[in-house]
């Protein structure tokens, strides 16, 4: 009979029948022997056995004698069936892959970095691991023995099936990574065969970028941001006109005579009824959301990069205080661009298209152009922020590539001098990075060292174009300086590489020289590898071979020949050594002098920065100035035109050209704020619309005087402009106060530290409100009340306060406690000590405490609102619901592999999880 084919380990069961007188039957592959046993049929008898290897089964079996005492010959033996041929099909190992990442890359040192599995087996994947071990920047491309190497082994999943697909997350600071270092990863999968059999997928190699990687990175990325910022406020600004322009459009409401000639028959039915919009008009509407929507999408990615380079920043230890605090009020201003009134003025003018209502249409897009101008001005406040903190980075990363680079040519300086210990500002900078959670960094060749200079002067010149460029002056000065002194410190490194390297060859020949004069004393040439060995044992040990020769030279006794060999020739060696250290002299003097400049030029990078960064605060304070003096002149200048026209009742229209002038300056004024509001959040937009409202008057007066109507209507526009500018300049005198005492880009800080002034402020009134009821007279009494007359004024105060953090505060919160602190201030003058009052002023506290949780929370969250989603899968737990087994596991069968082989790995991957989600219910 043809061989069986069975797969390894499969449980064969042989059932046969004894005729004739056939017994004790036996089936033997020649190592293994397998006995038939009786069954309940007293004819039939059974046998079972585990196919585990290729081979032939032979059958024998003994016969019962007729006669007692008689012999069994052959002839009598029973027939026995042919022999069962066996071929054992083997047990494939399981395959597993890692989906994701694709192949080696490089990663960050913080966050989780998603991962992606797919494993499958005939038997069944019972078990799926993750072995990550990391390898440290120094031992790469070192022979580092396994037991030195630590392990972990990480579960990923328990499947229960013959396929399985799925995502987790690796936690990078679990791992401790540091710059340059590299992460391994294997994934392993187990069987559900009787041996456990386990595949490997391909190692997996994560590279940390190193430093200066991570830097260069960093100004890249910063570079690109602001790019992408300046773009799409460019073209906000053309989506806003061109929604401002169609919202205007006689099209819009059917009334486009025009083109009326080349409408279709259904446009002009269209046309005919009133306030219904043409197909046309419907169109461009839709393509006007749909234009808002896309750049809405471009904006969420922005808000990631920002989010990126902040982290980019963080990990390449160049995120200070301040610039921390600046790219946190980047990310506040692109999180506040899209606001949810915009968002319902798109949802509105949907539903408008939708019911081809011209009117509704037309009121939308008019109220969705006073959006998208708010937030094109949002965007272009956080284009330049987002450039100003791209120059901050280039110049704090470069700043410390420099001194990076002054600490080698310092250790190289020292090393060539043969000083013991690094210099003080080595390790005042070593501190510095270690402050900045930053390894340290592996140790320089010279020649490395030199090329490096070189681009770090590439940088810094590309740096200083660039500050030019922006009108950064102070910053473009000292980054200059810094170029020279890059200059200096390239040409000295240059210096100390070609040292190095003549230095390596003498130190190589000498080498050759020291192993054929020992193989020469010994009666014998040097063979290599004993010349090599002289080589090693020559390098980094002049000192010694100098004393040895010394020693040879005075005779000393006890020694063996070969160590007198070694002292003469020590001793000979003694001049060309004498002037290796002089040209170790010059090159610790050569590195020593790129170190100082590399230094310098550290010094001048961090003095363009704070230079640079007082400069913008200074521009921000003169513009201030210089707005708040023209707004008090344009103030008395419209305060005694107002005079002027009340008391000499002089004729209006003669008056229009002042008016005229009034008008310009304060629409001068009011452009040059909204430039300084782009540059600064500490300018509020109170101070911007209270001078935008005094231009609009100033301009409704003008009109006014040349009409020539209505003295009285003239005069009344004039005072109302006189109002509005007094107005203005009392909330840029605050503005101005606020620069003065700001020390944070953002005022954020400031704001916060008022707020909770505050809190304890209005905690006290509310103290001070409930011990009035312990005055003469209770609450109803006089004394009672005059205090709480008192207690009103402190009660304003507070609300003027509030009304001063409101400028700070997008989110209107502040503004709506403001209004809140006066009306209780109100209802504390009216009713006195009433419950009614305490009640509301309990209910302002908790209101003032929960803003500020809130400022707080909104602050540290860089993904806006908080929002409901799924668990991450880390690797270092075990799934809640587990793998199933019994009754609840073969409830529904999965799919084979066969079966799942034709669809895409995720969609294999859902219907696996379908499946066990099935089969894991009660």
């Amino acid at each position: 009979m043809s061989p069986l084919r069975v797969p390894r380990g499969t449980v064969l069961i042989v059932t046969a029948e004894q005729h004739g007188g056939a017994r004790d039957a036996v089936m033997s592959s020649g190592k293994d022997t397998v006995r038939f046993v009786a069954t309940n049929d007293t004819a039939k008898v059974q046998a079972r056995f585990t196919a585990d290897r290729d081979g032939t089964w032979h059958w024998t079996a003994g016969a019962t004698a007729k006669q007692a005492g008689a012999t069994v010959t052959a002839s009598m033996l029973p027939e026995v069936p042919e022999d069962l041929a066996l071929l054992i099909a083997p047990d494939a190992i399981p395959q597993v892959a890692i989906l994701s990442p694709m192949s080696d890359t490089t990663i960050g040192m913080s966050g989780t970095l998603p991962l992606s599995f797919e494993a499958l087996d005939d038997h069944g994947i019972t078990k799926i691991m993750l072995t990550v071990w990391r390898e440290r920047a120094a031992d790469v491309g070192k022979n580092v023995r396994a037991s030195d190497v630590k392990r972990d082994q990480l579960l990923v999943a328990q499947p229960d099936g013959p396929a399985w697909g799925g995502q987790g997350g690796l936690p990078l600071a679990a791992q401790s990574l540091e710059p340059g270092d590299r992460l391994h990863l294997i994934a392993t999968a187990t069987d559900n065969s009787l041996w456990h059999q386990t595949g490997e997928s391909a190692e997996l190699v994560l590279r940390v970028p190193s430093l200066a990687e991570q830097r260069n990175m960093v100004r890249d990325l910063g570079d690109s941001l602001a790019a992408q910022a300046q773009r799409l406020a460019t073209a906000q600004k053309k989506l806003q006109q061109s929604t401002s322009e169609a919202s205007k459009s006689r099209d819009l409401k059917g009334g486009d005579a025009g083109q009326g000639d080349q409408a279709s028959g259904a446009d002009k039915g269209a046309k005919g009824k009133e306030g219904t919009m043409s197909f046309s008009a419907a169109e461009r509407t839709k393509q006007v959301a749909k234009d808002q929507r896309d750049l809405a999408a471009k904006l969420d990615s922005m808000k990631s990069n920002a989010k990126q380079l902040e982290q980019k920043l963080r990990d390449a230890g160049a995120l200070d205080t301040a610039l921390a605090k600046r790219m946190q009020e980047v990310q506040k201003m692109l999180r506040e661009a899209m606001t949810p009134e915009m968002q319902k003025q798109l949802q509105s003018l949907d539903n408008a298209t939708e019911r081809l209502s011209g009117t509704e249409a037309q009121k939308s897009m008019e109220q969705l152009a006073a959006q998208q101008q708010q937030m094109r001005q949002q965007l272009e406040k956080s284009a330049e922020m987002l450039k100003r903190a791209a120059m901050e980075g280039t110049m704090e990363t470069l700043r410390d590539e420099a001194r990076d680079l002054a600490d080698a040519q310092q250790k190289l300086a020292d090393k060539q001098s043969g000083k013991p210990s690094a210099s003080k500002k080595q390790s005042a900078s070593n501190q510095s990075s270690s402050e900045k959670g930053a390894s340290p960094q592996r140790e320089m060749s010279a020649k490395e060292m030199a090329e490096r200079t070189k681009d770090l002067e590439r940088e810094v010149e590309s740096l200083a174009k660039k500050l030019e460029q922006q009108g950064a002056k102070p910053g473009a000065e000292h980054a200059r300086e810094a170029e020279k002194q890059l200059e200096k410190g390239s040409a000295e490194a240059d210096k100390a590489a070609k040292e190095a390297a003549d230095q390596q060859q003498q130190d190589a020949k000498k080498d050759d020289e020291l192993a054929k004069a020992m193989g020469a004393q010994q009666g014998q040439s040097p063979k290599p590898g004993e010349q090599q060995k002289a080589g090693d044992k020559k390098q980094g040990q002049q000192g010694q071979q100098g004393q040895q020769g010394q020693q040879g030279q005075q005779g000393q006794q006890g020694q063996q020949g070969q160590q007198g060999g070694r002292g003469q020739q020590g001793g000979q060696s003694g001049p060309p050594q004498s002037g290796g250290q002089q040209q170790s002299g010059q090159q610790g003097s050569s590195a020593q002098k790129a170190a100082d400049a590399m230094d310098k030029a550290a010094d001048q990078l961090a003095q363009a920065r704070e230079s640079q960064v007082e400069a913008w605060k200074n521009d921000l304070s003169q513009q201030l100035d210089q707005s708040i003096n023209e707004t008090m002149q344009l103030a008395k200048q419209q305060a005694s035109l107002e005079d002027r026209m009340k008391k000499q009742g002089a004729n209006a229209q003669g008056m229009q050209g002042e008016q005229g002038a009034i008008q310009q300056g304060v629409q001068q004024a009011a452009q040059r704020l909204e430039q300084a509001g782009r540059e600064s959040s500490l300018l509020s937009q109170r101070s911007q619309k209270a001078m935008a409202d005094a231009a609009k008057r100033s301009e409704q007066a003008t009109k006014a005087a040349g009409q020539a109507q209505n003295n009285d209507a003239t005069q009344q526009a004039m005072k109302d402009a006189t109002e509005a500018l007094n107005q203005a300049l009392s909330s840029l005198v605050r503005d101005r106060e606020k620069v003065n005492s700001a020390e944070s880009a953002s005022g954020f800080s400031e704001m916060m530290e008022q707020l909770k002034k505050l809190g304890q402020q209005q905690g006290n009134l509310n103290s001070a409100m409930q011990g009035l009821n312990m005055l003469p007279g209770g609450a109803q009494g006089a004394q009672a009340q005059q205090q709480a007359r008192v207690l009103a004024k402190q009660q304003r105060e507070v609300a003027r306060s509030l009304d001063d953090v409101a400028d700070a505060d997008a989110s209107g919160r502040m503004e709506q406690l403001s209004k809140e602190a006066q009306q209780v201030a109100q209802a504390m003058e009216r009713n006195g000590p009433d419950p009614t009052v305490a009640a509301r002023q309990a209910q302002l506290y908790r209101r003032l405490l929960d803003a500020g949780k809130f400022l707080e929370q909104d602050e540290r969250d860089d993904q806006g609102p908080r929002e409901a989603k799924a668990g991450d899968n880390t690797l270092t737990k075990v799934p809640a619901d587990g793998p199933q087994s019994g009754k609840a596991a073969n409830k529904f069968a999965a799919p084979t592999w066969n079966e799942l082989r034709g669809l895409g790995a995720e969609e294999r991957r859902l219907v696996i999880e379908y499946f066990r989600r099935l089969n894991s219910k009660p």
